[in-house]
């Protein structure tokens, strides 16, 4: 059973806000963000799990923890806070520090070996140990779900979604096609081949697991493991780390894997029309409608 330690809740408006650690192995302690809406105490709320991407802040920007009014502005100019959506939408949003991305929870990089990225040093450490970085925050993200349904107060454990952009969004992929207990998807920015026929690598060497593409599937095979629960895929036109082409293609395959199982209702697709970024107009509804929280 992990291991969570909570620190006071404060009061935020229109929400309460809390900081708390979870220990999903021994010596890694992943600390997060819990986000309820005023008044719910005497309620069952459904849940988000907002998981964020290369941002070494990115699991405070979530949770509407700003270091300052210019950081505050450009996050939400461009909707980048999904935790406090969650919370304003009814939900109890779960904020998480994805490990090896955020600065809290990171294998540092000395000497800069690789790169001074440290989610490349977290890669390469995983790879030494027989491990990949991805399978590690899938880890964590299961044990985080593992306490949201048997200790979380308030938190209805039947009706739990998840949400993230970019590296944010192939976790979301991951989880959601491997812990049943994620009812609705939302991977932004995110989900498309693992590479071009001409071998264009779209994703960041840190997501990657040996041998996925030629021996076992692609991307869309692996979204399609949600079935038969609902997902909603969003890309942005001007998104310059994907290819048009290359996604319309992936979104074809997941939609005729849906198709082949006649719960097309359950997958949507939307191009929109600006970059790397959540666009909240396209995926609330579909959650909302999957999860239906309270007015």
């Amino acid at each position: 059973q992990p291991v969570v330690h909570l620190e006071q809740e404060q009061l935020v408006a229109g929400y309460r806000q809390q900081l708390a650690r979870i220990e999903t192995e021994p010596g890694i302690k992943v600390p997060f963000w819990i986000l309820r809406p005023l008044g719910s105490e005497q309620k069952k709320l459904p849940v988000v799990i907002c998981a964020h991407g290369h941002d070494v802040d990115g699991w405070n920007t979530y949770a509407g923890v700003y270091k300052d009014k210019q950081h505050q502005a450009i996050t939400e100019k461009k909707h980048g806070n999904p935790g406090v959506q969650a919370v304003g939408q009814g939900y109890i949003a779960i904020v998480p520090a994805t490990r090896g991305l955020a600065q809290s929870n990171s294998i540092s990089d000395p000497n800069g070996r690789h790169g001074n990225r440290n989610c490349r040093a977290q890669l390469m450490h995983c790879l030494l140990a027989g491990r990949t970085a991805i399978g590690e925050r899938v880890w964590d993200t299961t044990c985080l779900i593992d306490w949201v349904v048997s200790d979380l107060a308030g938190a209805d454990a039947e009706r739990i979604g998840m949400l993230g952009n970019s590296g944010g969004g192939v976790l979301t992929v991951y989880v959601a096609a491997l812990d049943e207990r994620i009812a609705v998807a939302h991977p932004s920015c995110s989900l498309t081949s693992f590479a071009s026929e001409s071998g264009y690598i779209f994703h960041c060497d840190c997501c990657m697991v040996p041998g996925i593409k030629t021996e076992l599937a692609d991307m869309p095979d692996i979204a399609a493991l949600a079935i038969p629960r609902q997902i909603v895929v969003v890309h942005g036109l001007k998104d310059g780390l994907h290819s048009e082409q290359v996604v319309n293609q992936a979104m074809l395959r997941l939609g005729s894997i849906y198709s082949q199982q006649n719960i097309t209702d359950k997958f949507k697709f939307h191009w929109q029309p600006e970059g790397h970024r959540f666009y909240p107009a396209v995926f609330w509804p579909v959650m909302n409608s999957a999860l239906q929280p309270d007015d």
